[in-house]
């Protein structure tokens, strides 16, 4: 069967930088890792210590003995998974250095962080171990006809689990829905100027994040949550590795010979986890 194949370039090489790039540009493009807290993972996983009850403060008078009051703690496992993905490059890619550059930066990021926030948003089935945690399996409301309301009862429900709202992550299905949201008098309840805001930037005073991603076959469309408590970590930043040698499977299973074809491959490797603390997330249903 042809394949494209390419007038590789000479002697090329990526420079360190450009990892660094893709991992900052997976970043942006996950709105999971925007809206959670990141913390440094070793290899081997790492205990995270959580308070489940807060100490306790008393009044005391003139000479008394203070009261002791003692926090309750818990702990969570959080170990990291791969996410990998293999790209073999035709010559239209390679043709020159600078175009290579900006296809990888822009396409690589994006296939990493939309893998990591399907599975962080999706349910927990899907979760690659059991050290992993997701939200797709969290609380429900309904936008319906009365989205205000609903999204009034889904900060109630993020209080109750013992958080606090701090942001939002929206399809375009759910900005819609807000947009067409009016008060008695016939205005945009979630648009500051209908003229000049082109986007729900804000929801309850909570910043809103979008992404598609959130997006699955039961009309879900969104979800809050206290952000602060969702973790995620990784153990190294992205790594990239190129082969002009080696043989690999196509989507199709044909098996590639990339010197025998003249082809190259791209390789980037993620190693991330993820842990949530508490019932503090409720998805949004259209």
């Amino acid at each position: 069967m042809a394949i494209d194949l390419s007038r590789l370039t000479e002697g090329l090489v990526l420079p360190k930088e450009v990892a660094s790039e893709i991992m900052t540009n997976a970043r942006e493009s996950s709105a999971v890792m925007r809206l959670g807290r990141k913390i440094e993972l070793p290899g081997a996983g790492k205990e995270i210590p959580i308070m489940t009850g807060d100490p306790i403060a008393y009044w005391t008078g003139e000479t008394d003995e203070a009261k002791v009051s003692r926090p309750t703690f818990d702990s969570k496992t959080i170990r990291s998974y791969k996410i990998s993905v293999l790209v073999p490059l035709s010559n239209e890619f390679l043709r020159d250095a600078s175009k290579f550059y900006r296809e990888v930066i822009r396409s690589l990021p994006y296939a990493v962080g939309k893998r990591f926030d399907q599975t962080v948003f999706g349910p927990q089935a899907g979760a690659p171990g059991q050290d992993f945690d997701t939200l797709g399996d969290s609380a429900s409301v309904s936008l319906g006809t009365d989205a205000f309301t609903a999204l009034v009862t889904a900060k109630s429900l993020v209080r109750a689990g013992g958080g606090r709202l701090d942001g939002w992550a929206l399809s375009d299905d759910a900005e819609t829905i807000l947009m067409l949201q009016k008060d008695a008098v016939d205005r945009p309840l979630f648009l500051g100027d209908v003229r000049d805001d082109g986007a729900v930037g804000r929801v309850l005073s909570r910043p809103v994040h979008m992404t598609d991603v959130v997006l699955d076959d039961n009309d879900r469309v969104g979800f809050a949550g206290s952000w602060n408590h969702l973790v995620y970590g990784v153990t190294d930043d992205i790594r990239l590795t190129m082969s002009r040698d080696a043989t690999i499977t196509d989507v199709d299973g044909e098996q590639l010979n990339l010197f025998q074809r003249d082809m190259f491959a791209v390789r980037v490797d993620l190693e991330i986890g993820s842990r949530k603390f508490g019932e503090m997330f409720v998805a949004l249903a259209a």
